[in-house]
């Protein structure tokens, strides 16, 4: 069984000011950082009554707060919910003509981010992929023989497969689990519904952030997490400001009933298991039973349907090792059951200028993989494959991206979704690149070529742009689809590879105030190849120029992904050549722990929930002279105080990076059941990544930060 190389080494895991070993980089006490506001627990959206029926129909807000939205309202019914005549009908937003009937995809949510969309939603089963496309004149689209759509010019935009190993832990839906022998039928305790609804309750999952609710080593999976459940909006707040980790509302009960009862059963450290306690729910009488009579804590926590109805998906319960985890629907649960190369139930669209109708889609098999798309062609050189031009072939054809799948295959759609967004007003920055903004001269000009070193410089009206060890002429760099799309291969598939893009602007560090700086990158990364993010007191070209200043560097990290905040004082960086990382905590990191670690555990999200070749992740990274906080996807990541002396004040860069190092023999793809299949099969010596919404502002605030809960390191490694 794949396990993540760093699982073995014998680093230890710090929190804040404890310490552990000989060889770690005593620091100073940092100069106080500018006032932080406290961080209030998240909570829900709650519903604020605008309008005494449903006003809008296609806006995801339940105006009358009667917990259905939109079309799901009776108020919506034969009402528009989008363009082209898509009209509310059965509860659902279609469209007639040559669509046919079909399912819609489930407990699906959107979030806008300037030009750019994110969908979620519950996985389906029997789905093998799933994709978006803008739909843009119904008139045009025809019925093939096969009976599937033919869209004329159509981009397809796929999920793919989580770029995660197999699940390495104990777990299963039934067997010998403490003193009960579970039947495997016990493990459907009843059934739920997956949005709100008049009469329901959310029901929140919150991780316990003591130091034996997860492995020592960590993992990529949320569900290693001991999970707490519950409908108390009250019991929430206080698990949260206790240090739990927000997992969000999983599903909806009913808030009265007399469906199957879900018991909570804590049970007392268990001395011939190293004190493991188990963390089980149930419905079943009989484990009750037994439950009742056993050294511990047993507590309702809520009530299901006991049978289900239209609306309805089962609940099933997963134990993984010593504590129980709950999935809504069949897919969830095999997901949670198997983890590794699933579809991912994410989907994104770039590039958004005004309202636009975008079709998701559930597929019965992979979407075929059509070659490696890029901003420009390239011919295969060395160990490089062929880069192929997406501009020159867009509206000319179907075309498909992301595709991972047998190049021949043709997905049959099982379920759709229609949903109809539009652009939001870019974040107010100094510096902002959406990459499509009009009057703005989008070349790059190469300005040096170094075919001995395998060096390229490039320079546009924005931007310095160099290219270290690649595969010359083995790059593309470009505009597309409203996102930076960057290809290219490190030289002889065995160097350090990698791409810097340093904006001609500069940012202003200040010790009274933060740079904040914003991007979004898709993040599968292996030990050999990731995105970062640098902000350094050197001007571009920053690589060239480490060694006389100080830098920060923000990087997803390793075939699981963690999120690294590196130090580089006076000092060059590598990819073999790592610099001094602060021990944020533990989070998701392979980093061994001691059998008498106290550290708790974070409650920063997983990074290997939303990791997908085509889904943008959102970094806000902010920076004053003495302290660094790092975010994702809005959620807090990490924070770091720098020592006195690292960074005065004054104009810094910031860049975005990516590097590609050895790929030819990257551990993390070419071992036989490795978590990256398809980069294995594809393209294991290139790297194709997808940047946007790049900018930065200086003289912000502190952004509000629980320090209680997500202490700032001091500890360099």
């Amino acid at each position: 069984m794949w396990k993540h190389p760093r699982a073995f080494g014998s680093l230890c895991v710090v929190w804040t000011l404890f310490s552990c070993g000989s060889e770690n980089v005593s620091q100073q006490a940092a100069t106080p950082p500018p006032s932080v506001p406290s961080l209030p627990p998240s909570t829900p959206n709650l519903c604020e009554s605008r309008a005494s029926k449903e006003a809008a129909c296609n806006d995801g807000v339940d105006d009358d707060c009667d917990g259905l939205v939109d079309c799901a309202d009776d108020d919506c019914g034969g009402a528009t919910c989008g363009l082209h005549g898509l009209t509310c009908t059965a509860g659902a937003c279609t469209l007639g003509g040559v669509f046919e009937p079909l399912p819609a995809l489930n407990a699906l949510r959107h979030e806008v981010r300037s030009d750019s969309a994110v969908f979620s939603f519950l996985p389906l089963e029997g789905a093998a992929d799933y994709r978006i496309w803008e739909l843009r004149d119904p008139s045009t689209i025809e019925v093939g023989a096969d009976g599937r759509l033919v869209v004329p010019g159509a981009v397809y935009r796929c999920a793919g497969n989580r770029p995660l190993p197999e699940e390495w832990g104990e777990v299963s839906l039934g067997g010998h689990v403490l003193d009960y022998r579970r039947p495997e039928a016990e493990s459907l305790l009843g059934y739920a519904y997956a949005v709100d609804g008049p009469g329901r309750v959310p029901v929140f999952a919150l991780g316990d952030p003591a130091p034996d609710s997860d492995e020592r080593t960590g993992t990529p999976f949320a569900t290693s997490r001991v999970m707490n459940y519950t409908t108390s909006r009250e019991l929430r707040d206080e698990l949260l400001a206790a240090g739990h980790r927000d997992d969000g509302i999983v599903f909806y009960v009913p808030a009265e009933g007399d469906g199957p009862e879900v018991r909570h059963f804590v049970s007392d450290p268990q001395e011939w298991q190293q004190n493991r306690v188990y963390h089980l729910f149930y419905t079943s009488p009989a484990e009750h039973g037994v439950r009742s009579r056993q050294e511990g804590m047993v507590e309702s926590s809520f009530r299901l349907l006991g049978q289900p109805d239209e609306h309805a998906l089962p609940v099933y319960r997963v134990t993984r090792v010593a504590h129980d985890v709950l999935a809504l629907g069949a897919a969830l649960r095999d997901r949670y059951l198997k983890q590794g190369n699933q579809p991912l139930s994410q989907l994104a669209w770039s590039g958004l200028t005004e309202e636009t109708t975008l079709v998701l889609e559930a597929l019965d098999e992979a979407c075929p993989f059509e070659g490696l798309y890029a901003a420009r062609a390239t011919e295969a050189v060395g160990y490089a494959e062929p880069f192929l031009s997406l501009p020159d072939v867009l509206g000319t054809r179907e075309v498909t991206i992301n595709g991972q799948g047998a190049p021949g295959n043709e997905p049959k759609v099982i379920a759709r979704s229609f949903v109809t967004v539009s652009s939001r007003k870019a974040p107010e920055m100094d510096f902002y690149a959406d990459f499509q903004s009009s009057g703005i001269d989008q070349t790059y000009t190469e300005t040096d070529r170094d075919n001995g070193a395998k060096r390229l410089r490039l320079t546009s009206e924005l931007f310095d742009v160099d290219f270290y060890n690649i595969e010359l002429p083995s790059w593309s760099l470009g505009n597309v689809l409203g996102q930076l799309w960057v290809g290219y291969a490190d030289w002889a598939a065995d160097t350090n590879g990698k791409f810097r893009m340093t904006p001609k602007q500069s940012a202003e560090l200040r010790s009274d105030s933060f740079v904040h700086v914003v991007a979004e990158m898709d993040i599968p990364s292996t030990l050999r190849r990731y995105p970062q993010i640098l902000i350094s007191d050197r001007m571009a070209p920053v690589q060239d120029n480490l060694e006389r200043g100080s830098t920060v560097i923000v990087q997803p990290f390793g075939a699981t992904t963690e999120i690294q905040i590196q130090l580089c004082k006076q000092r060059t960086w590598d990819v073999n050549d790592q610099c001094p990382e602060y021990r944020l905590g533990r989070s998701t990191e392979f980093e061994p722990a001691y059998d008498d670690d106290e550290t708790p555990w974070l409650p920063a999200p997983v990074p290997g929930e939303v990791s997908g070749h085509d889904l943008p992740v959102l970094f806000d990274v902010y920076a004053s002279t003495s302290r660094v906080y790092v975010f994702m996807n809005g959620a807090p990541m990490g924070c770091a105080d720098i020592e006195r002396g690292t960074w005065e004040e004054g104009p810094v860069s910031v860049t975005l990076g990516d590097v590609l190092y050895h790929s030819g023999v990257d551990e993390d793809i070419v071992c036989g059941d490795c978590p990256h299949a398809y980069l294995k099969e594809r393209r294991l010596t290139q790297a194709l990544r997808r940047f946007d919404s790049f900018g930065f502002k200086s003289g912000v605030k502190a952004p509000a930060w629980n320090e209680v809960t997500m202490p700032c390191s001091r500890r360099l490694d």
